[in-house]
C-alpha cells in the first residue's frame, strides 16, 4: 500500500543517514569504524527500524480491511468509529 512504502522508504533513507554520521563522527575504543565493513549491519539495524515503523501505519490498516471483509463493520466511516 502507498502509506506503508513511504513510510517505510522515508524512515529507512533517514536511519540510514543517520547511522552513517553517527559511525563517521564516533570511535568505539580510539578507533574509527570502517563503514564500509560494517555497512551490511547498518543497512540491516536501519531496514529492522523502519519495519517497526511501518508497523505502526500497516498493523491499524489491515485490521480495519480484514473486519470489513468479514462483514464486522460495513464501510470504512464505520470501522474506524468502532
Amino acid at each position: 500500500s502507498v502509506p506503508h512504502g513511504a513510510v517505510n522508504f522515508a524512515v529507512l533513507e533517514y536511519v540510514r543517514r543517520r547511522m552513517n554520521i553517527l559511525v563517521t563522527e564516533n570511535e568505539v575504543f580510539g578507533r574509527k569504524i570502517d563503514t564500509k565493513q560494517f555497512g551490511p549491519a547498518l543497512d540491516f539495524l536501519s531496514s529492522c527500524v523502519s519495519t517497526f515503523c511501518c508497523s505502526i501505519v500497516s498493523t491499524p490498516q489491515m485490521m480495519i480491511t480484514d473486519n470489513i471483509m468479514a462483514g464486522t463493520y460495513p464501510n470504512l466511516p464505520a470501522a474506524v468509529r468502532g
